[in-house]
């Protein structure tokens, strides 16, 4: 990875960081009981994993979240700023280190937010990069449901931090209708990037959510 790649992107890996002072902030939310690898790649890059050439990459653990923030002179008003969102399911065997064990914990987060910057062959990237990471959906909630579904997710993030192993039982009565209301549009992340304005590129809050039918997808709030 050149200088250049580094400072065009900042990793703020798993706990996130408010009040960000870049100019471009993309955020995300991991509202499942599983620790994820997330990948973006770039729109304008030459994209290489066997050299680490434009590899951003971030380990999020239940209920926690993570954001990748651009330097205000990469400019999304002439291309969106990721050509592509990739996620996979963390593996211990890829990983080497096992989260879920809570003496381990502290040292895990430090172990993930140095592998993510780790570009050594067989380093930390490597690692992270075996994983089966595929291109994740939008799951649009409409504007009439998004505070309630917004609202429930956020009550329900302690609870998957605690070990509550699905986010239906984090959430209690009624967890299905607030997960699918009505009129939602799952969409796919490229349709997404090719139908979007150019203001719409410049940074995303998203919710991960593990969906019964379609897996693990990417919620955000539907503009209308």
């Amino acid at each position: 990875m050149t200088n250049s790649h580094k400072k065009i992107l900042l990793l703020i890996i798993l706990l996130g960081c408010a009040g960000s002072a870049f100019g471009y902030t993309w955020k995300f939310t991991n509202a499942t009981s599983k620790w994820l690898v997330i990948q973006v790649i770039l729109a304008g890059i030459n994209y290489n994993r066997e050299n680490h050439q434009g590899v951003y990459l971030a380990v999020v653990g239940p209920g926690r979240n993570t954001e990748f923030a651009f330097e205000s002179s990469f400019s999304p008003t002439k291309q969106a700023p990721f050509s592509n969102i990739l996620i996979a399911t963390y593996d211990k065997n890829f990983g080497g280190i096992d989260p879920t064990n809570r003496i381990l914990l502290p040292t895990a987060l430090q172990v993930f937010k140095s592998m993510a910057e780790d570009t050594k062959k067989d380093g930390g990237q490597d690692k992270l990069l075996k994983h089966s990471l595929k291109e994740i959906s939008i799951k649009w909630i409409p504007n009439i449901a998004w505070d309630t579904f917004n609202k429930k997710i956020q009550e329900a993030l302690p609870k998957l931090i605690g070990g509550t192993d699905s986010l239906e039982k984090a959430i209690g009565e009624g967890a299905e209708n607030i997960l699918s209301p009505s009129g939602f549009v799952v969409q796919s992340f490229m349709e997404f990037i090719f139908h979007s304005k150019n203001a719409d590129r410049v940074g995303r809050t998203f919710i991960i959510i593990d969906d019964k039918s379609a897996g693990l997808l990417l919620a955000a709030k539907k503009k209308e």
